[in-house]
């Protein structure tokens, strides 16, 4: 009779362990299986996350359809189909919820609850756990609604940036979430080889239509004026940092810097904020000396006879630096310059520029020196007959620049003439970049936040 007893215990013993474990950690158990591998697909254009059991092909779709936020809560719904089979929700595996990038006891500081809800009956119900540690299944090819509510234990008001995401599966994936609901747009691209360090990487952004690629983006006209809405953010999570070339210009050149791969979301579509671009990227003020005078530059004439603008000799648009110098004696000699420093946003090693200019030299009698200086150190002298390319590596902010004009001959009487023109920068450690952008995604429904001003 104690024999049968114990058998009977013992068997009951064996049920309740299978009963209550989950069935990985029932294989677990009894050495005969594997955690299953999940694999993920995310559908940008209808924002729905596809999640795969790769064992047992079961498949959940997941959208995110609507969010609210106010000053003392923030609400999300999202929409869950099942695909295979039925699918029972699991305690601690399902219904995770990360926000600010913070676990819920992280941001216990912040945050006073957080509740799910499911709709059943017509109406929003607390979702339910039992004794195992599950909720009522999602039957195959249904589709359920769930929501999440986050309480704030006070009220914040301003820019609110509550980042949701969600855990399904044991998966989460950041690509559900929007960054901040008061920007209704985004699109994306995705980087996989940044080098160590980070990089520069460089884009036009135009407000009307067209198509995005890799090196041009269009922002259907949903942009605010002189784009002081757009904003680049690494994989929904950390905001970059990114300069602007020139914001009265449409397109402008954008600048970002990326530090590692991820998926690189630019959002736009808020009229109601301001730039944070670093600084604008400019350069000379007058660098082609286009405005037909040298009021953006320090002038030194010196002993030359005159230093001006010419509107008759230039290598490109109407204008150039004019330096002149006729010889009355062997003793007259005659020397000036012009210089300014460079205003433009750079970082040593990481956003700098190169310099390139041109300059031509007339002389009766040979002996006269065209000569380029930065910071004071010679980088360029000669005396080309004709227009002659000049180019400076790794020009950087409030780097002085000096064209000096140096009419040494002797030989008298003579007339000796040099020409600038055409300063131009170029940004290095900068490239397009190197994936496709997507199209235009809009942010989910948003409601009004009166019901959670209380």
């Amino acid at each position: 009779m104690r024999i049968n007893n114990l058998r009977w215990v013992s068997v009951f013993f064996v049920v309740m362990i299978v009963l209550i474990l989950p069935s990985s950690s029932c294989s677990a158990f009894w050495g005969l299986g594997h955690a299953p591998e999940i694999k993920k697909q995310f559908h940008p254009h209808i924002k729905q996350l596809t999640l795969t059991n790769s064992d047992t092909k079961q498949q959940l779709q997941i959208k995110s359809i609507s969010k609210k936020e106010g000053v003392c809560k923030f609400e999300e719904i999202f929409e869950i189909t099942a695909l295979g089979s039925d699918y029972t929700p699991k305690k601690g595996r399902d219904f995770g919820l990360r926000f600010r990038n913070k676990t819920h006891n992280d941001a216990s500081d912040k945050i006073k609850s957080i509740e799910w809800y499911v709709w059943e009956d017509n109406e929003w119900q607390p979702l339910k756990w039992n004794w195992l540690g599950k909720t009522k299944a999602i039957k195959k090819n249904e589709t359920k609604l769930y929501k999440v509510v986050v309480t704030k234990k006070r009220a914040e008001m301003g820019d609110k940036r509550i980042l949701t995401i969600p855990k399904f599966m044991d998966i989460e994936d950041e690509r559900l979430t929007w960054w901040n609901v008061s920007w209704k747009y985004r699109i994306n691209s995705t980087l996989n080889n940044v080098p160590n360090g980070g990089y520069i990487y460089q884009l036009r952004v135009h407000s009307e239509s067209g198509t995005n690629n890799q090196t041009d983006v269009f922002l259907n006209n949903h942009n605010a004026t002189n784009f002081s809405d757009i904003r680049f953010v690494l994989d929904d999570t950390t905001e970059l940092d990114y300069w602007i070339e020139n914001n009265s210009t449409d397109p402008i050149k954008v600048f970002v810097k990326v530090p590692t791969n991820g998926t690189i979301y630019m959002y736009y579509g808020n009229l109601e904020v301001s730039s944070t671009a670093k600084q604008y990227v400019s350069v000379l003020d007058n660098p082609s000396f286009e405005t037909g005078d040298l009021t953006s530059w320090t002038v030194h004439q010196g002993t030359l006879d005159s230093l001006s603008v010419d509107n008759t000799t230039y290598y490109d648009g109407l204008y150039s630096s004019y330096f002149h110098h006729h010889v009355d004696s062997d003793t007259d000699q005659g020397e000036g310059y012009i210089e300014q420093n460079t205003s433009f946003y750079s970082y040593p090693g990481i956003l700098e520029c190169n310099l390139s200019l041109f300059v031509k030299v007339y002389t009766e009698c040979g002996g006269s020196w065209a000569r380029v200086k930065i910071n004071d150190v010679e980088k360029y002298s000669g005396s080309p007959s004709s227009w002659t390319e000049v180019k400076i590596a790794n020009i950087e902010n409030n780097t002085k620049i000096t064209l000096f004009f140096e009419d040494d001959t002797s030989c008298w009487p003579s007339t000796h003439d040099a020409w600038f023109d055409y300063l131009h920068f170029t940004i290095v450690s900068a490239e397009p970049f190197d994936s496709l952008w997507s199209s235009e995604e809009t942010e989910p429904v948003i409601g009004g936040i009166t019901q959670y001003n209380t």
